[in-house]
């Protein structure tokens, strides 16, 4: 990673079946990702983050997979259904790209990840409580996107090891800290969010709870 590369990733990356990490985050490199990374069988780590991707998200079928980063793109889209078959995820940074529709249900089968991003993106629908299942969280990034209604007690009380959980839920605002940012209102009751924002690229966020969840 950060080669300043720049052009597309090419279709023949599907040929190194062998390959076990792929790492070209912070570089120039556009267009999508061809659906020949699906080839990619071993693969145990796949980073593309900060770079100029776009399109939806092709997803190597790797069981191993440990890290996939996809963070500052361009992807659009839902998530693929096939990234919940990566069982053995243990980091997701799919943050700050322009993906829509809901965060599925089938989130739960990924019960070995520690660190989720979903935040800035354009996710909407309300927040499942099959989050509760990935008992082995530490931190929750849901923040800037167009989800509504609650995130459930029952997803704190479920993940002991959750340090830090941040939703558009506006608990500690006051009408004066936030007159000239974000571009909306926040719509998320979260009672157990470390960390609460408002909607907009530029929104101020605020902390909740120093010592991370209670």
């Amino acid at each position: 990673g950060n080669n300043k590369l720049n052009g597309t990733l090419s279709s023949s990356i599907g040929n190194m079946t062998a390959l076990k990490v792929l790492v070209v985050e912070n570089n120039q490199l556009s267009d999508s990702v061809p659906s020949e990374i699906q080839h990619l069988v071993d693969l145990k780590r796949f980073s593309i983050s900060s770079n100029q991707f776009e399109g939806t998200l092709q997803v190597p079928i790797a069981y191993a997979l440990e890290f996939m980063e996809v963070f500052n793109n361009s992807f659009h889209g839902s998530l693929p259904d096939n990234l919940f078959e990566l069982t053995r995820l243990r980091v997701l940074n799919a943050g700050k790209n322009m993906f829509s529709g809901q965060i599925k249900s089938d989130i739960s089968i990924l019960s070995q990840l520690e660190f989720l991003s979903l935040m800035e993106n354009q996710l909407n629908g309300t927040i499942p409580e099959e989050l509760q299942s990935l008992t082995s969280l530490e931190t929750l990034l849901l923040h800037r996107n167009h989800l509504t209604g609650k995130i459930s007690d029952s997803v704190c009380l479920s993940v002991p090891s959750l340090l830090m959980l941040s939703a558009d839920c506006k608990n500690d605002f006051d009408d004066n800290d936030f007159t000239n940012d974000g571009n909306g209102t926040a719509a998320v009751v979260c009672e157990c969010c470390t960390y609460c924002c408002l909607p907009g690229p530029e929104a101020i966020c605020s902390r909740r709870h120093v010592d991370g969840i209670s």
